[in-house]
């Protein structure tokens, strides 16, 4: 039997392992020193101050757009509902007025005692030295503060009868002096006060 090398024993050398020499990939030279604690801790805070800032300001822009909206949409709605504000104002005053009128022109076309206290409460505005007063009442009025007794005339003063007044109301005069107690002026006082907020005069104001 054949051996299975053709050459000599003497002349086989043994294999060895090459050298492998260099770098490993990744690895370097340096040594990291460890990180402490304290420095741990530190990126931990510097990382939840940018993130907590970053949400911050992303908060702040959108209660800004937000409130921008907002402002828009009521800017929006107000208009017309000062529009309306206005109108319905103006529908509340007319309404009182009419429901004065009627209910004044009631109360002093069926009661003598209240056109005699028209009468007095007017006269108080007349100057002390007034002459030649004159009292001018509607026709029916005049009828009813005859049928009650109450005296149309005084040295002082006369009624006299006129168709252009309303019932209810009079209008006093003098050589001097004029003063409107119609219904219709004292209504028309009335809206007015409405009209602009302000309090209703006492029945001593002049």
């Amino acid at each position: 039997m054949s051996k299975p090398f053709s050459a000599n024993e003497k002349d086989i050398k043994h294999w060895m392992l090459p050298e492998i020499s260099g770098n490993i990939v990744g690895q370097t030279h340096e040594n990291k020193k460890p990180q402490t604690v304290e420095e741990i801790q530190a990126l931990r805070q510097q990382g939840y101050d940018d993130g907590h800032q970053e949400g911050l300001q992303k908060g702040l822009a959108e209660m800004q757009a937000k409130a921008k909206q907002l402002v828009t949409l009521f800017n929006t709605m107000a208009k017309p509902l000062q529009e309306f504000d206005d109108k319905l104002e103006k529908e509340i005053a007319q309404l009182a007025l009419t429901i004065g009128r009627m209910l004044l022109k009631k109360e002093c076309s069926v009661d003598a005692e209240h056109i005699n206290a028209l009468i007095h409460e007017t006269l108080e505005f007349m100057p002390a030295n007034a002459r030649n007063v004159r009292i001018k009442l509607n026709p029916n009025d005049i009828l009813l503060l005859t049928q009650a007794g109450i005296e149309l005339k005084t040295p002082d003063w006369t009624c006299l009868p006129d168709k252009a007044i309303t019932q209810g109301g009079c209008v006093v005069e003098s050589d001097t002096s004029h003063i409107d107690a119609t219904v219709e002026n004292r209504l028309q006082q009335i809206f007015d006060q409405i009209s602009e907020h302000r309090p209703l005069p006492g029945n001593g104001d002049k």
